[in-house]
């Protein structure tokens, strides 16, 4: 792990002036990814694509994707899981991505930029499901890491995906805690790092979780970019875990 206090991929975030420079450029593909959560305490939360977000304005000649229409694996009881290979790629294909195109994301409701040079590949065991998850629990070389807000992680509050509280032995590094609340753009990596070192993220494997794989993501992707090796997400979340009785959980 490298000790420096800048992002060792600091090439996976692009600025708002680089990303206006380049707005000519045929190879660039834009996506506003806007989605929202909507608390319902029958089901945890409804889920809201914000294509009216982007009608209502949006960088110019981007497109707009539907995370769980386009984007996600069909499941009759989890939302926002892993698509096969072939899923993705075909829905790559249909927005026009292919592999010189270079991709920028964005939200509307945290508007930070993350480019990618999209690729098809082998499979490289980035999400885990729920036995992974189990088998961490008390093993000193895996970090279980909760995105969800303190409220949700003690049981005190916040949105409820079935049981209150938090999965055994997971510590907690909110994803709205890692973005700068004016600009809604991650904070600086000597801001960022100090927040996973305090779990002891570094040194281990590292899986991430939330409640749908969406938080999750932001914490993963934080810990990649300061060049941790080995990060994973869970993204089924506390969607799955919090519903089946079997699977231990904590609360403060």
């Amino acid at each position: 792990m490298s000790a420096t206090t800048g992002f060792v991929h600091p090439e996976f975030l692009i600025e708002t002036d680089a990303l206006e420079r380049r707005l000519n450029d045929p190879g660039l593909r834009i996506f506003d990814c806007t989605i929202h959560l909507i608390p319902n305490p029958d089901i945890g939360y409804t889920v809201k694509p914000g294509r009216e977000d982007f009608e209502n304005g949006h960088i110019p000649g981007a497109q707009f994707i539907d995370l769980q229409a386009d984007l996600s694996a069909p499941h009759p009881k989890l939302r926002f899981m892993l698509p096969s290979a072939e899923a993705f790629a075909a829905a790559m294909s249909r927005f026009g991505v292919g592999e010189s195109s270079h991709v920028v994301l964005y939200s509307t409701t945290t508007p930070q930029c993350a480019p990618a040079t999209f690729v098809v590949r082998a499979d490289r065991k980035l999400m885990v499901g729920k036995e992974a998850v189990l088998a961490a629990i008390g093993n000193d070389a895996i970090c279980t890491i909760n995105a969800l807000s303190r409220e949700q992680h003690t049981g005190t509050g916040g949105t409820v995906y079935g049981r209150v509280g938090r999965i055994a032995k997971s510590v907690n590094v909110p994803a709205a805690a890692l973005l700068d609340p004016a600009s809604g753009t991650y904070l600086p990596a000597s801001e960022l790092r100090p927040k996973f070192a305090a779990v002891g993220a570094f040194g281990k494997e590292v899986i991430t979780y939330c409640g749908g794989g969406i938080a999750a993501s932001a914490d993963a992707f934080a810990l990649v970019m300061l060049g941790h090796p080995n990060v994973k997400l869970y993204d089924a979340s506390m969607s799955e875990w919090a519903t089946d009785p079997t699977l231990p959980m904590e609360t403060d």
